[in-house]
């Protein structure tokens, strides 16, 4: 090919992300339906090459022991209660949550999260080492 054809194919990448336990079949539908969707008005073959999945979904009782003692471990910390809720990313808590271990995902507020320029103010460090360890101290 030279500068001035026309490509005669065309890959895209991308992640979907859900946070339901158990959404995956769901999404795989929904993407494979936008596909086709967007074949059919743009007069174009779309295939999913590749579904790649490297783990679902978790949710975690938020009246639990656990959410209990980092609720208060958090508060003791920043003064405030931390607002509950899904976070659309992945991480181990899913595998621990497979294994029967309960398991929350907490971290520090980073700027420019996985990108070149990412940075952590040392600060969000110890807050959350501060509240991991009265977490800890509180649910053991």
């Amino acid at each position: 090919q030279i500068y001035n054809q026309v490509p005669v194919q065309c890959r895209v990448e991308g992640t979907r992300r859900w946070v339901a336990a158990g959404s995956e079949p769901t999404a795989r539908r929904e993407m494979e339906t936008l596909l086709a969707e967007v074949a059919e008005t743009s007069g174009t073959r779309i295939r999913l090459a590749d579904w790649n999945m490297p783990g679902d979904a978790f949710a975690v009782d938020q009246n639990g022991p656990l959410v209990g003692a980092f609720q208060s471990a958090y508060e003791q910390v920043t003064g405030a209660p931390l607002r509950l809720g899904g976070k659309p990313f992945i991480d181990d808590g899913n595998v621990f949550m497979a294994a029967g271990i309960e398991a929350l995902t907490h971290g520090p507020c980073a700027t420019g999260a996985h990108t070149t320029d990412e940075q952590v103010p040392v600060a969000e460090l110890v807050r959350v080492a501060k509240v991991y360890a009265l977490t800890a101290q509180a649910f053991c």
